[in-house]
């Protein structure tokens, strides 16, 4: 008897659009919006909170949640990803090697202290997050092409990394316009 830990194919079906339940594809697309709200309330607390409390600290917290959450789905994403990669039924040449390092990025982003008195700029942390989803987003495309990734899953991670790095731009522009990069 096939366990769940092996290949898709092994399991008598592929993995990409052969019969996953629509409630799976309803569930996904409802947990991916759902996450992104830490993202939108965050971009407009950083952008709301300094008017209406006159100090950049509330400000300066939600940006701080903001990065968290980023590197945070960064690396869950990259995870799922490596998954796509491993039981794929068809193996793409993308080594496994820029997963880690995307993940090695995104926690690099939200590392604070960082040792030797290495500095990184608040804004450009964000920034190194928004390239991790975008880098992870096109590895999702490229599985999709393969035929490790369901294709109605396409169009869910281009809004779910658009609405995302929308949300964390915001807040980069936010550092940059009041001096905290």
């Amino acid at each position: 008897m096939p366990t769940p830990f092996q290949p898709p194919e092994s399991r008598g079906q592929g993995f990409a659009d052969s019969g996953a339940p629509a409630a799976r594809r309803s569930e996904i697309t409802f947990l991916g919006t759902l996450g992104l709200v830490p993202f939108v309330v965050g971009a407009i607390v950083v952008w709301a909170a300094t008017p209406v409390t006159g100090t950049q600290q509330p400000s300066l917290v939600a940006q701080s949640m903001v990065l968290t959450y980023g590197g945070v789905i960064a690396a869950y994403m990259a995870g799922m990803g490596a998954g796509g990669l491993l039981f794929g039924p068809q193996t793409s040449r993308e080594p496994m090697i820029l997963g880690m390092v995307a993940t090695l990025t995104a926690w690099l982003a939200v590392w604070t202290n960082l040792p030797f008195g290495i500095e990184i700029p608040l804004a450009w942390r964000h920034g190194l997050v928004l390239l991790v989803l975008v880098y992870i987003l096109l590895r999702d495309l490229r599985a999709i092409e393969f035929g490790n990734m369901p294709s109605w899953y396409g169009g869910l991670r281009i809004f779910l990394t658009s609405v995302a790095g929308v949300s964390i731009f915001a807040v980069m522009i936010w550092l940059i316009a009041n001096s905290q990069y």
